[in-house]
């Protein structure tokens, strides 16, 4: 009896001494990458580093050979600023959600509140027509450099058609937004007491792409949804992330990472899955079609009627623009490669085609823009090249009316 007691105590000893060790090894491994990790991040810390996942959407989808007004050299200059700005990632915002970063490249820069540089206009005489331009990523200018975005076109064809008068015009584009957040960053700028004169805003894509699920809320509202709720405890389901700050898992995640970059998530390509080819929402026959057409055009004009009630209570005129895209009366074969497999969802067709029959005053419809043309309009999957930026922007700037009677520039009160 002795020498099994004997025999239990030495083996729970050794399992001790081993558990012990391995406790202190482990700790001690996680106190040297926590180390290395900590040089690393300092020594990168000036250094913007590009996420691979970022790059396999650029090598998918950008098409050099679409580009017209920039060199070759030129164009993947701006693609190395845009990667850059795109493995920092959109920061939080309130009301809207989330913004672009503040980034400032060689061809691509952004203030701090994540606002595109537009063309910088000519010296004043007086005070400006100021003149906001609000969109998705395709107003942004993903693609093209600072001078060739549509609001940076719309100054130099504004200031080129009125050289009597001063205009300043201002890109609030931001990547995924459509027109329930532009109305809430209008909103947002009014209360800032930065109101404008005049107010366009570039929809169409992202409005058809986000309401066709028939909820209207910004693109990245699950992931939001998931960190709240498990802020406040409720179950959810914890994923690698969610345990960055052990240095092992960090450690093991960037490993996976470089050897399985396939199987990462929340890919860029991932986040433009739903734009062509769909979510298979919409799925079933003609009345569910129907339905989700109506759903995206109710909510468009409904945002559209409350902005122009903004507007008018604050004194600034307002145009709507219905953008062209790639999945409607585009011949897609022009694309470096097809942008999405398989068919086109029908309700890029149903929202619109519905929305030529739209007439208001204050809207311009470029959904019939790329009918027929034989030529590269798109830089990669959705984005527009240097010419279809500016020929949107003249087409644009062709409804905004002004007073040509002056023959001075205006001066201050």
């Amino acid at each position: 009896m002795s020498d099994a007691r004997e025999r239990y105590i030495r083996v729970y000893r050794s399992l001790a001494s081993q558990t012990f060790n391995t406790l202190v090894l482990i700790l001690l491994l996680n106190l040297l990458l926590a180390g290395l990790f900590s040089v690393r991040d300092c020594f990168l810390k000036k250094k913007v580093t590009v996420d691979p996942r970022i790059r396999s959407y650029r090598e998918k989808f950008a098409d050099l050979q679409a580009y017209t007004r920039v060199s070759l050299a030129e164009a993947n200059k701006y693609l190395d600023n845009q990667d850059a700005m795109g493995s920092i990632g959109f920061h939080y915002k309130p009301w809207v959600q989330f913004q672009n970063p503040p980034f400032h490249g060689a061809l691509l820069n952004t203030n701090e509140g994540g606002f595109r540089r537009t063309t910088e206009p000519r010296p004043y005489n007086g005070k400006p027509i100021k003149i906001y331009v609000f969109g998705g990523s395709t107003t942004f200018g993903y693609g093209v450099p600072d001078d060739h975005t549509i609001p940076s076109n719309m100054q130099k064809i504004l200031e080129r058609e009125y050289p009597d008068r001063d205009f300043l015009v201002r890109n609030y584009g931001q990547g995924f937004y459509y027109s329930s957040q532009e109305m809430l960053l209008l909103i947002s700028l009014i209360k800032d007491g930065d109101i404008p004169d005049w107010a366009v805003f570039i929809d169409g894509a992202n409005d058809t792409g986000q309401l066709h699920r028939e909820h209207d809320q910004p693109w990245f509202t699950s992931k939001v949804r998931t960190l709240w709720d498990a802020k406040r405890g409720a179950s959810s389901p914890k994923t690698r992330r969610d345990f960055l700050w052990i240095p092992m898992v960090r450690f093991a995640y960037g490993l996976s990472r470089r050897l399985l970059p396939g199987k990462t998530e929340n890919t860029a390509e991932d986040s433009h899955k739903d734009r062509g080819q769909g979510s298979k929402t919409v799925l079933g026959g003609e009345d569910n079609l129907r339905r989700v057409v109506d759903y995206v055009i109710q909510r468009y004009t409904s945002n559209a009627r409350i902005i122009r009630a903004i507007c008018r209570e604050y004194g600034i005129k307002c145009r709507f623009v219905w953008q062209p895209i790639p999945f409607y009366t585009y011949d897609r074969s022009l694309h470096r490669t097809f942008p999405y497999e398989g068919p086109i969802e029908g309700h890029w067709g149903g929202v619109y085609s519905r929305m030529k029959s739209y007439t208001e005053e204050d809207f311009l419809y470029l959904g019939e823009m790329l009918r027929g043309v034989s030529e590269k309009v798109f830089v990669d999957d959705v984005h527009y090249n240097e010419r279809y930026n500016e020929k949107i922007a003249a087409r644009i700037c062709s409804r905004l009316q002004f007073d040509r009677s002056n023959s001075h520039r205006h001066r201050a009160d």
